[in-house]
């Protein structure tokens, strides 16, 4: 696994939202997720 030193749970979380799919980018969000782990569920 990679790991990112430096960044703020709300830049991970947006990175890691932005990679998604359009279509789970969607769903992801409109659930509004305020953990990595957190959205992390939700895309599966």
């Amino acid at each position: 696994a990679n790991r990112i030193v430096g960044l703020s749970q709300l830049d991970l979380l947006s990175c890691f939202i932005s990679g998604l799919k359009p279509e789970v980018r969607r769903e992801v969000l409109a659930q509004q997720p305020t953990s990595l782990n957190q959205a992390s569920r939700l895309a599966r």
